[in-house]
Order: structure tokens, then sequence, then C-alpha cells
């Protein structure tokens, strides 16, 4: 049993009258083994996402921290604004939405017009009709960020940590019994740990929406169905 599992299970109640530790044993072989894999992913799930919270991670060419609800909303941005640039579909539709209130989508346009100004080519009709419309003082009333904006990547976070726990330690995703620790109950307990807690079910959410897409049934194969 690792050592700090052993400091773990010892509490003033297990020291016997001549000063020896008095470890408890597991019920079971299997409980003890499933205990200590437990704990060990747990600390995997916390390294990881101390990992992701502290360090700036690349996203489109930007250093962000994926957990930062500022650095999320300028992933989504940028996503926006690299997506309109490639999709001409996009970029027309770009302005009606920012017309309609949403907020990000007239950020996206007004750096997509600093953009094209800085590299001197023409911008595409939707764009310029929109940026000569605020030239000419109309205003538009943007509605708050919504929430799916502030957590973009902090969601893509979460699913790849779920994954990689359940490819290291062979378990299932998501529970089928309460009793049985899976990928997003241990990801919950570690950001719960790291104070960052969302609960289990929020984890759980995030890995409906992602985790296929993010792990294809080839990729989840090797781990506990």
């Amino acid at each position: 049993m690792p050592f700090y599992l052993l400091i773990r299970r010892l509490s003033p109640n297990q020291i016997s009258d001549d000063n020896t530790y008095m470890v408890p044993l597991a019920p079971t072989y299997d409980q003890g083994v499933a205990e200590i894999t437990e704990a060990d992913a747990t600390a995997y799930a916390r390294q990881l996402a101390c990992m992701v919270r502290d360090e700036k991670l690349e996203w489109c060419g930007l250093p962000l921290n994926w957990f930062d609800k500022v650095d999320n909303h300028a992933a989504t941005r940028k996503l926006i604004e690299r997506l309109a640039v490639l999709s001409p579909d996009l970029m027309l539709d770009l302005p009606h939405l920012a017309r309609a209130g949403w907020g990000l989508a007239h950020e996206a346009l007004l750096k997509l017009h600093v953009q094209y100004e800085h590299e001197g080519k023409p911008r595409p009709p939707a764009l310029a009709a929109y940026i000569q419309e605020l030239a000419a003082g109309r205003t538009f009333l943007h509605v708050p960020s919504k929430k799916q904006e502030d957590n973009f990547l902090r969601k893509i976070a979460i699913t790849f940590i779920v994954g990689s726990i359940c490819e290291r330690f062979k378990l299932k995703p998501t529970r089928s019994s309460r009793s049985r620790p899976s990928g997003c109950s241990i990801v919950a307990k570690a950001l719960a740990e790291e104070r960052m807690a969302i609960g289990e079910d929020a984890v759980t959410a995030i890995w409906a929406q992602l985790g296929k897409v993010a792990f294809p049934a080839e990729f989840r194969a090797g781990w506990v169905q």
C-alpha cells in the first residue's frame, strides 16, 4: 500500500497502547485494490487539473488559461474569427447576429476589421457594411456574455482529463453504480479538492456533450465498458 494511503488511514483511535500503528485492512482484496486505484486516480487528476489551471496552454495561437473565464471568452471569440474567415456563410451571418445583440459576434467583427486593415486586405462586404453602420453612429444593444462562452475551454479540458483518467486507470467514464468510481466522479472529486468544484453531475454533463467526440470508439476500446 502506498505510504500516503497509510498515513491517510491512521487516526488516533488506531494507535495501540504500545504506540504501534494498527493499520485497518480492507474487508476484501478487491476493495483494497479499488481504494488504492481511486486514490491514485484522484491524485493524477489533481495534477492534470493544476497543470491546466496554473499554466498557459495554446489555443488558436494564443497562450490562455483554460479555467479562466476571461481567457475562455477570448478563445471563443478567436474561434469565431477563424471560422468567419474560412466560411463566407458565417461571415455573412455574423453581422446579423451582432445586430441581434450577440456581443461576442460584435467583438469578433471588430477584431476582424482590425485584422483586415492591418494586413491591407479588402474587407468582406458584410463586415464593411457593419463597420460603416458603427462609424455612422448606429449602436446595438448587446446582451451579457453567455455562460457557454466563458466555459468553452474549461469544458474541453475537463473532457480530456476524464478521458486520460479512464485510459490510464481503466475506468468507465460515468458511474454504473454509486459504489464504484468513474472517470467523471474522480475528476469531480479532484476539482473539489483543488477548490474548483463544479459537481459530478456537471462533469458528467460535459462528458455527455463532448466525450464521444473527443474520444471516438476506437480510443475508448481499451477502457472498461
